[in-house]
């Protein structure tokens, strides 16, 4: 088994730095932001990283995918205003409709687990494929990576790549370390290295995210964060509200403040998210987010 484990860890590497070797060189500016949020994760204000939900963790935080050995399929749902996006593609807007695809390979027989997600905007689709390997059941690393590639020639094509560690201290506290565009090939268009200290705190009648985020080559404020509030009633149900500052905000082409709310319901085989965006500033917009899961 542990040889099993090496040779599968090793391989999955080699790929994921065999990608980086392929970065293009970048002719032409694409939109800011190729991250992406599920309605759970909008509703939390984009906190989360320490314990994210089934797929969610593709995007949050790879490494947990160890922690949560399942197989999952999800599908978003995700639409806004028209005129929101400050980004360089503002006079190839139409009304905003995105969607997301993720599935998730784990299970309890094996240390390396895997997950692949696809993002379709209106101006580009993104893939990011991510690798979690789990040493013991209270530890666990991840390495990812995600491909930009812009639609009707607007763009050459871009990969970055992303690394993620989890720790779980206790019942009512865990945290992880997410590093985001490792290698910076799209800062000149704002993809920035970030890096994001997940917590979670279980306070027994509610779950409390507080995610500090660090990007420390953005010319403006460095600092930000994120901060959730979930509250589970009725075993099955979720009340969500969220809040973030200077933070990415997928469906703009900016960092910015705002909150999130929403409401899910999680069954044994599935689960069904909606979500409420609302960025305050710079520019004000709001999001419908729509979500649904299956895992066994």
């Amino acid at each position: 088994m542990e040889k099993y484990f090496l040779k599968s860890a090793f391989r999955s590497l080699m790929f994921l730095a065999g990608l980086a070797n392929f970065i293009p060189t970048l002719s032409s500016p694409l939109v800011w932001a190729s991250d992406f949020q599920s309605s759970r994760t909008s509703a939390l204000g984009g906190a989360g990283h320490a314990a994210p939900v089934l797929t969610d963790a593709i995007y949050q935080n790879p490494s947990y995918i160890a922690m949560i050995p399942v197989r999952a399929m999800s599908l978003n749902y995700l639409t806004y205003p028209v005129g929101v996006s400050t980004g360089p593609f503002d006079a190839y807007d139409s009304y905003k409709n995105n969607y997301n695809l993720a599935a998730q390979i784990s299970s309890r027989e094996s240390q390396v687990q895997y997950g692949i997600g696809y993002t379709q905007r209106e101006n580009l689709s993104n893939i990011n494929a991510v690798i979690s390997i789990g040493s013991t059941d209270q530890f666990s690393i991840g390495f990812g990576t995600k491909i930009v590639l812009p639609a009707n020639g607007l763009g050459t094509n871009l990969v970055d790549l992303n690394f993620s560690m989890s720790g779980i201290a206790n019942e009512w506290f865990r945290a992880a370390l997410m590093i985001d565009n490792l290698v910076e090939s799209g800062q000149a268009m704002g993809l920035y290295r970030e890096v994001t200290l997940g917590t979670k705190f279980n306070l027994s009648v509610i779950q409390l995210y507080l995610d500090p985020l660090w990007v420390p080559s953005f010319s403006q404020s460095n600092w930000g964060y994120e901060l959730g509030v979930e509250y589970p009633f009725f075993d099955y149900f979720f009340l969500r509200l969220g809040t973030f500052s200077n933070a990415a905000i997928p469906y703009q082409s900016q960092r910015g403040d705002g909150f999130g709310t929403g409401i899910g319901i999680m069954m044994p085989s599935f689960s069904v998210n909606y979500a409420y965006s609302q960025v305050i500033q710079p520019t004000a917009s709001f999001a419908h987010h729509f979500e649904t899961t299956f895992y066994f």
